[in-house]
């Protein structure tokens, strides 16, 4: 299991299109892949668990990767938030 605590740099946050590019990375690996905010878990797998967390600019998130491919899905998920969800 990997762990790592980010904060959110994208200045609109984690609104439906970076929820659907999270989505979309973690059916690319068998690895659990979640997403924590203040003690609220999500399923990176599921847009409506994404939604909910209501992460906006600044918030800090655990991401938790688990499993067989777990560190190329860490690398995957980092690299969509360094990108800034590819919106700037």
């Amino acid at each position: 299991m990997l762990q790592k605590r980010i904060q959110i740099t994208n200045p609109k946050g984690i609104h439906a299109r970076p929820s659907t590019m999270l989505v979309k990375a973690a059916g690319d690996f068998s690895a659990r892949i979640t997403l924590e905010k203040e003690g609220q878990n999500a399923d990176a797998g599921r847009i409506m668990e994404i939604l909910m967390l209501a992460a906006v600019f600044g918030d800090e998130l655990v991401i938790t990767t688990e499993g067989e491919d777990e560190a190329a899905a860490m690398e995957t998920i980092l690299s969509i938030f360094a990108r800034k969800f590819d919106e700037e």
